[in-house]
């Protein structure tokens, strides 16, 4: 949405981005969740490697954030604190809605790696099943699905 209204005209992004936002999850919500994406946004540098989860094969070995330093935290228990506060306030076909989820669970998967070290545990790997369903990953290349163990595999 951000880049086809670049197209259209040279509206600030951030116009753009809350507007999308009031549209698809709601008018009074917008604000706080475009907060929100600015944290989990600058939440990139959280990362974990192949030896550390049993069962999750990855045909490419390339991270770049290996033997990075932690960076500071943004706020992902802030972001994922607001992402529950707001759910039970949205219309059910807001909530439930893929857009949502995807967010939903972004923040989640921060704040749950942030208090684990950045190792994955029991509510990561429900997240990473739901990103599954959602992507229609199931049989996708291990490189590009959530890396979810093949023997918790969603169904």
């Amino acid at each position: 949405m951000v880049i086809s209204q670049l197209y259209w005209n040279d509206r600030p992004v951030a116009e753009t981005l809350r507007e999308y936002l009031a549209f698809e999850f709601a008018p009074d919500a917008a604000d706080e969740i475009e907060k929100v994406i600015a944290i989990l946004e600058q939440n990139h540098h959280w990362r974990w490697w192949p030896g550390e989860l049993d069962g999750v094969k990855l045909q490419l070995d390339w991270f770049p954030s290996r033997g990075a330093q932690p960076q500071p935290d943004p706020g992902a228990d802030q972001a994922y604190a607001t992402m529950r506060r707001l759910a039970p306030t949205l219309m059910p076909q807001a909530r439930t809605a893929w857009r949502w989820r995807l967010l939903y669970l972004h923040a989640l998967l921060d704040a749950e790696l942030k208090a684990n070290g950045g190792k994955p545990n029991d509510r990561c790997q429900q997240a990473f099943a739901e990103l599954i369903t959602i992507y229609h990953a199931d049989h996708a290349d291990p490189a590009l699905r959530p890396p979810l163990p093949a023997t918790t595999a969603p169904p």
